[in-house]
């Protein structure tokens, strides 16, 4: 028997409990039951998906903001908020956060853009879209946003909008990224980011973008490791050090300032067997990251 038929059922033993009383209090029950369904259906979704902060995307600069002479006006926003809308637009690049008056200021622009400089300022931290900041590859290597234009043999990359000395179809957008004459990999092509050349003689070539896992080696045990590994070696995403979910642990980065923590790179803080990272899955704590050893000297 249900619940709300047992509670029926209880209601009617009772003398002064008319029909009209029953189905309001059989109504309320099961309104609130299905409240209480639709609350446990969001955890559980959130829970198989770990707890993972929008953060993740961005890299930090402590104390720092990016100024233009095109920026927008703060908005207020819990930094978390913050980081979540400018994943969610195609031309936000980068935010400043002002920690003094929790405002937000989205950017359209990153350090490596044109006519910005970075700044000073205690009161500020500047997020950059990991894509547009490493000098290496994730996966395939079609989120990549860098601004490498030279292929891995030297030829200097053509102008994604031009079509000559190579004849193209593709077409420029925020979408898919293809700026200048950056490396890009539009098509996702196995062996990473590539170019049309300004060399009528080579079509296109390979920009020879290491992945991250490969870009920076580690030595010993890997205390010094200072690459852009955020994933375990069972594929899980690294939970930042500056945060204290899923996962409560004591290496925070100002307390640590020599551990190179920033963001949720995998590091070694405490002389481990190798560089690992807590993880956003709520059900395991910390793993190992998958890094490449240095090659001995012959």
């Amino acid at each position: 028997m249900s619940y709300t038929g047992m509670l029926r059922k209880w209601l009617l033993l009772s003398e002064k409990t008319d029909n009209r009383h029953i189905c309001l209090v059989v109504g309320l029950l099961e309104k609130v039951m299905q409240e209480t369904a639709v609350l446990l259906l969001v955890l559980v979704c959130t829970l198989s998906s770990g707890q993972r902060s929008p953060l993740n995307d961005f890299q930090r600069i402590k104390a720092t903001e990016l100024v233009s002479g095109t920026l927008q006006k703060e908005k207020p926003a819990v930094i978390e908020e913050c980081a979540r809308q400018c994943t969610n637009m195609l031309h936000c690049r980068a935010f400043n956060y002002n920690w003094q008056s929790h405002g937000c200021q989205l950017l359209s622009l990153t350090q490596h853009s044109p006519q910005t400089q970075l700044q000073r300022n205690v009161h500020y931290d500047l997020y950059q879209k990991k894509a547009y900041m490493r000098n290496c590859v994730v996966g395939d290597g079609s989120s990549y946003r860098g601004v490498q234009s030279v292929t891995e043999n030297g030829e200097t990359c053509q102008h994604w909008r031009l079509k000559v000395p190579h004849d193209h179809r593709f077409s420029p957008s925020a979408r898919n990224g293809l700026e200048e004459n950056y490396c890009r990999n539009p098509d996702k092509d196995h062996h990473g980011p590539w170019c049309y050349t300004t060399n009528p003689n080579t079509r296109y070539q390979s920009c020879g973008i290491k992945k991250c896992e490969d870009a920076v080696c580690m030595s010993c045990n890997g205390e010094d490791y200072q690459g852009f590994v955020d994933h375990t070696e069972s594929g899980k995403e690294c939970q930042r050090w500056d945060l204290q979910f899923p996962h409560k642990h004591p290496f925070q980065p100002h307390k640590y300032p020599d551990k190179d923590l920033f963001d949720n790179y995998c590091r070694n803080p405490d002389s481990s067997e190798r560089p690992w990272c807590y993880t956003t899955d709520p059900s395991t704590e910390r793993e190992f990251c998958h890094i490449r050893k240095c090659k001995k000297p012959l």
